[in-house]
């Protein structure tokens, strides 16, 4: 038996059609945004990275291309792939940094006692004895002070960085209590008594102050004439 019309059509070949890849859902297994801020200068602008892994899928079809022309699908199914991604994102650096600098120093102060002095005045055997008087003198002293130099930090701090012991010598004028040793007769007057003196005469003469008491004098040469040819004097002691 012959049969006519048109025979059945059948597979002649299959194809393949990927499509394109693209990433679904959020990133994971990420690991830390690198560099740390903490290593940059604070306030600096800088971009940080962070690896991540990212699952991406692609839909690959199948389809059958028939005798008569036609193409069909056979099937569908999706290809999911993990890859690595880095994520970038800007950031701001935290990492202190030194600013500037700035010192302070304490008093001056006197260290040890005071040497070297010159002379001290007045001499008490100038001063009446037994007198309470004050004595002056030029003297050297040795000065100390502390330096301290600090550094001055972007975020507010100031931190001790050094510390220097400067010291200097300056004049000190110098004073001290002090008694005279100076002796002091008691003064008396003039009085002429018994006796003469010969030869060159003094400047003693009757009712005058004079000093020490006990201790005599001579008047006016030729004060009492003469005698063998050599002036005379009248005699005064100091009473």
């Amino acid at each position: 038996m012959i049969t006519t019309g048109t025979p059945p059509a059948y597979v002649l070949r299959e194809s393949w059609e990927y499509g394109e890849w693209a990433y679904i859902g959020a990133p994971y297994n990420c690991g830390e945004w690198s560099p740390s801020p903490a290593t940059i200068k604070d306030g600096q602008r800088f971009t940080q990275q962070q690896e991540c892994d990212r699952t991406r899928q692609r839909v690959i079809s199948i389809y059958n291309h028939w005798s008569d022309g036609k193409k069909s699908l056979k099937m569908q199914y999706t290809d999911d792939q993990s890859d690595g991604i880095i994520t970038d994102r800007a950031a701001i650096g935290t990492k202190p940094y030194i600013t500037g600098q700035t010192n302070s120093a304490t008093s001056w102060a006197n260290s040890g006692s005071h040497y070297g002095c010159g002379t001290w005045s007045p001499n008490p055997n100038t001063v009446d004895k037994g007198k309470t008087f004050t004595q002056r003198s030029s003297c050297k002293q040795n000065q100390k002070r502390t330096v301290s130099i600090f550094d001055l930090w972007s975020d507010g701090r100031k931190v001790l960085k050094s510390t220097n012991v400067e010291t200097k010598t300056v004049s000190s004028n110098q004073s001290r209590s002090a008694k005279g040793t100076k002796t002091v007769s008691a003064s008396g007057r003039w009085m002429k008594v018994s006796g003469y003196s010969y030869g060159a005469g003094g400047n003693a003469s009757a009712g005058q102050p004079c000093s020490p008491i006990g201790s005599y004098g001579k008047g006016p040469t030729g004060q009492g004439g003469q005698s063998g040819g050599q002036p005379i004097s009248f005699k005064y002691k100091c009473s």
